[in-house]
């Protein structure tokens, strides 16, 4: 693995097994080669080489794709659920009331699913 630093190496390697130990994983800071950020070549960081990075790492491109899946249908249902609350229900205060109350249940879980 390459990481890039603009401290010294050893606080980067610190932050990385302080990342590792809350992720209940291991590091092998041996296989690690720390690079400054002024050595990385400009064409490595260019839009073309992170497309390419998705033809090599299989995973990464399905996840990605999945997300941006993810995003646009849960968009979507949102603000069909928006515009059509008044519809819900024969009385339009009802309706929106129905929302209102959706609306905090998913204010309220939504800071545990984000863990």
């Amino acid at each position: 693995a390459v990481v890039s630093t603009q401290s010294t190496g050893e606080r980067a390697i610190e932050n990385l097994k302080w990342l590792a130990k809350l992720n209940n994983s291991s590091l092998d800071a041996i296989d690690l080669e720390l690079t400054d950020r002024e050595q990385i070549p400009e064409e490595q960081a260019t839009f073309i080489q992170s497309l390419k990075d998705f033809w090599v790492y299989k995973e990464l491109a399905i996840q990605t794709l999945c997300q941006m899946w993810l995003w646009i249908v849960s968009g979507f249902v949102y603000y069909g659920f928006s515009f059509s609350w008044g519809s819900l229900s024969s009385n339009m205060y009802i309706g929106y009331l129905m929302a209102a109350v959706g609306e905090v249940i998913a204010y309220i879980l939504m800071v545990p699913m984000l863990d």
